[in-house]
């Protein structure tokens, strides 16, 4: 490399490198969420890292960055087992669904409050219903878990304890269905 090629060069290089090698910070605050940054804030503490191979998931396959959730067929439908705010359910998975569909049972369950819930209408293969939008702490599926989901609650089955997993968490990974094999595989997008 010529003499004159250098010099940027290492600039470069050296304004990218304190980047690289920065802090995390981690504190909670008043309500109990934790945080995350690259700035000491107070009560930050420092955040203890390690290398992304010491992930102990067994499912997690790291050469493909999948995640795979096991599934059964139930009459005709790919169903998964998971959580609502830890209270365990199974799941219809559909990718036609825009949002997570909840029954009113397990909702009262996992102390999900629709009194105050904003309506929103559905549009079913049995016409359009009226439910009450909320938004779930947490939802689990296998060993994915996502907080805040959008959510409705409204009786999908005769099963009180079965909804539908829609995009509102499928959403954040590309999905594969591997039938032969009754796995779905996500990766995150």
């Amino acid at each position: 490399m010529p003499e004159r090629g250098r010099l940027p060069a290492l600039l470069i290089w050296l304004a990218l490198a304190p980047a690289a090698s920065a802090d995390i910070y981690t504190w909670k605050d008043a309500d109990g969420h934790v945080h995350f940054s690259d700035r000491a804030v107070k009560g930050a503490q420092p955040h203890a890292t390690s290398d992304i191979s010491t992930v102990g998931n067994p499912a997690f396959n790291m050469r493909g960055m999948r995640m795979q959730v096991p599934f059964r067929i139930r009459h005709g439908a790919m169903v998964v087992q998971g959580a609502v705010n830890g209270i365990g359910m199974s799941f219809i998975v559909d990718t036609g669904a825009s949002l997570v569909v909840i029954p009113p049972a397990l909702a009262a369950r996992a102390g999900i409050d629709v009194r105050d819930a904003p309506g929103v209408v559905l549009q079913t293969a049995n016409g359009q219903v009226a439910a009450p939008r909320v938004s779930l702490d947490e939802v689990k599926v296998g060993h994915l878990r996502r907080n805040r989901i959008e959510a409705v609650v409204q009786r999908v089955s005769s099963d009180a304890g079965t909804g539908l997993l829609g995009m509102s968490f499928l959403g954040a990974y590309r999905l594969t269905v591997d039938h032969q094999r009754r796995v779905l595989l996500l990766e995150p997008r």
